[in-house]
């Protein structure tokens, strides 16, 4: 546009006839012909013409290819927050079920919180054979009878966090320790709970 306002300039100036290039102006030529004022006017303004059409046609081209970028990363943004919000919807059901363990509570062979019978003269507990028959100990450990004392306990799972609940009939409490009570001792009040971790080599710490 610049060199075609240039070009106006001049023929304001020049006389009826005289020689331009026209051609490097505004369609990219190099041929120099004689014009009159009325024929120049009229290429330049052609020329000027297609140069802002194709102006125009450029402008829209980039219109449409941003509206369409734009539309993407619209979807593709709709896209994430539906996915997000399916998983966070997920977690929020699944979070309370996956912190809190529920056990099947009894003498049974798929019991998780199994029942183990003390008497006044029982003041060991065998992890590896007290529960049911050909299995160990599940991880949640009732005691109930008239246990009293200290309760020695031996063949722990290492890695198992023990939860032990004392349900007995006594209000004296108990102790559990490993044998010896080489790793700490929990005591354990009526109808109270003590957690104990099974470490390396069935060592039962209960500190």
């Amino acid at each position: 546009m610049n060199l075609c306002f240039a070009t106006q300039l001049m023929l304001g100036i020049s006389g009826a006839k005289y020689s331009v290039n026209v051609g490097p102006l505004c369609s990219g030529g190099s041929a120099v012909r004689f014009l009159s004022r009325a024929q120049l006017q009229g290429s330049v303004t052609g020329h000027c013409l297609a140069a802002a059409n194709r102006k125009r046609h450029s402008e829209a081209v980039w219109v449409q290819a941003h509206v369409r970028i734009r539309s993407y990363e619209v979807g593709a943004m709709n896209r994430f927050l539906g996915r997000f919000t399916i998983g966070f919807t997920l977690w929020a059901l699944l979070a309370p079920l996956s912190s809190a363990a529920k056990y099947i509570i009894g003498q049974e062979e798929r019991a998780g919180a199994y029942e183990v019978v003390f008497d006044e003269e029982k003041t060991a507990l065998d992890l590896s054979k007290d529960c049911y028959p050909g299995k160990v100990c599940p991880p949640v450990v009732i005691m109930v009878g008239r246990q009293v004392g200290t309760i020695e306990v031996s063949n722990c799972h290492e890695g198992v966090m023990y939860t032990f609940v004392n349900k007995g009939d006594l209000d004296a409490g108990v102790v559990v320790q490993h044998e010896g009570g080489l790793y700490g001792s929990k005591g354990i009040p009526q109808f109270g709970v003590g957690t104990c971790f099974c470490y390396r080599e069935g060592n039962l710490m209960c500190g």
